[in-house]
């Protein structure tokens, strides 16, 4: 049998195109959307992002100014661990609609219309397609989108009523004995910049529902002039519901060993609250074209990570 086998494999050799490198190709598609600009910016804080902390106030001038910046360098290894995880992300996303629990904003793949409900399988409130299974929707998430915060939340869990704001994370498992990242290094609390980007994205909500029944909001204009806004959209729908949600739920799962475990937060404003004000002092330089009111990074320890800065170009912090 293996002699047989090895004569079908020598005899289909023909049929491979040696000039075609499957992998090579895949690596250079997902490089090339990595580094795709928005077609729309929006200048806001983003809570993947700052839930790692302020290091440097300067980077965040630039990014709020929309600067451009030098493209990131990804490895490969790094693209393809950013695929993964979301096929997880959204596997997981796909289960929990199933299961009946997934809350948040649908949009409708036949007609575009946006709505907000849980696990939706009746028909769409616009054009009346059936939704029969998953893939006749798109899950819009959880937009959270107030005061300086823009960002995603990966939904709400409802039920029975009882809700929790979701966030998916998948993580790699320990690649040697004494590593200091990876699953295993999950114990009693998660990480702690996905605690904080929790608590920014369950504060975020709060001021949404606060504001939800009310149905506007007063703005002032760049002439200095006060007006109002509607408020308006599925997520608002939802808010005026639902109301004040207090807890969430991050959910980790390996890469590697597929385990998975769950640690549940309370809403705590004070928490964050340095961070809030952190990101108050960045504003207000942006707003006010007050770059040198901000800091770098300490030159003295952190040296190096200016080299691998997105705006070396143009930043003179020394």
């Amino acid at each position: 049998m293996a002699s047989n086998l090895k004569e079908l494999v020598k005899k289909n050799k023909k049929y491979v195109k040696e000039d075609i490198n499957l992998n090579e190709l895949i690596d250079k598609f997902l490089l090339s959307k990595q580094n795709q600009s928005p077609s729309h910016f929006t200048p806001a804080f983003h809570p993947s992002l700052i839930s790692k902390g302020v290091e440097c106030q300067l980077w965040w001038y630039y990014f709020l100014k929309n600067q451009e910046a030098l493209p990131e360098v990804w490895s490969d290894e790094n693209l393809t661990a950013v695929m993964v995880g979301k096929g997880i992300h959204d596997q997981i996303q796909r289960t929990l609609y199933e299961m009946g629990i997934l809350e948040g904003v649908y949009e409708c793949i036949a007609c575009g219309h946006k709505f907000w409900a849980t696990s939706p399988h009746d028909q769409c409130p616009n054009c009346r397609q059936f939704f029969k299974n998953w893939s006749y929707l798109n899950f819009k998430e959880v937009p959270i989108q107030t005061g300086l915060i823009r960002g995603h939340a990966d939904g709400f869990l409802n039920q029975q009523g009882t809700r929790f704001l979701l966030e998916i994370k998948s993580i790699k498992n320990k690649d040697r004995p004494n590593a200091q990242y990876g699953f295993e290094c999950l114990t009693t609390r998660p990480m702690d910049d996905h605690f904080i980007q929790t608590q920014l994205y369950l504060n975020g909500w709060y001021e949404i529902a606060k504001k939800a029944p009310l149905e506007e909001e007063l703005i002032i204009n760049e002439d200095g002039t006060v007006s109002t806004e509607k408020l308006a959209g599925p997520v608002y729908d939802g808010a005026k519901i639902i109301g004040v949600i207090n807890q969430g739920i991050v959910e980790y799962v390996a890469k590697n060993s597929s385990e998975k475990k769950s640690y549940l937060i309370k809403r705590n404003q004070a928490s964050v609250q340095f961070l809030l004000d952190e990101m108050q002092l960045i504003w207000k330089a942006f707003l006010e074209d007050d770059i040198d009111s901000l800091n770098g990074i300490d030159y003295n320890t952190g040296k190096g990570k200016c080299k691998k800065c997105q705006y070396r170009s143009l930043c003179n912090w020394t």
